[in-house]
């Protein structure tokens, strides 16, 4: 569902999402190219996540009667969720290189920890930079 998530609109109603759109929209608003450049980037993410946000918007956003009853569950393979990662660690890497950054692994980053863990420690650095 994350996954997802990143890719959908910037804006849905009166409602501002947090996603890779609203990321490129408010960077073009101080550059106007880094939206060019890395449209396509997003276009090819949101593609590798077709499949993930048709199941979340079938099975979770609807609720409907078919899909609770039927057994036409869609499922994905391991080989589609790397190619969704491989898509966002491209959109990730075209923003840093857009703004002279050098490209990051994210591919090697180990934890042992959970997404909450890393929200707490994303908080924390935001209020305390220096550790």
């Amino acid at each position: 569902m994350f996954l997802c998530r990143l890719g959908d609109p910037a804006k849905q109603g009166r409602n501002t999402n947090l996603t890779l759109e609203s990321l490129l929209d408010t960077s073009a608003e101080t550059d106007a190219s880094v939206k060019t450049a890395l449209e396509p980037l997003l276009k090819d993410f949101r593609a590798s996540t077709k499949k993930f946000r048709d199941l979340r918007n079938k099975y979770y956003g609807h609720y409907d009667r078919e899909s609770e009853l039927g057994s036409t569950r869609a499922l994905f393979t391991r080989a589609e969720v790397e190619t969704a990662l491989r898509a966002l660690r491209e959109f990730m890497n075209g923003f840093r290189l857009h703004f002279g950054e050098s490209r990051m692994m994210y591919e090697y980053v180990v934890t042992n920890s959970n997404g909450e863990r890393l929200m707490w420690a994303l908080r924390h650095s935001e209020v305390n930079p220096d550790g």
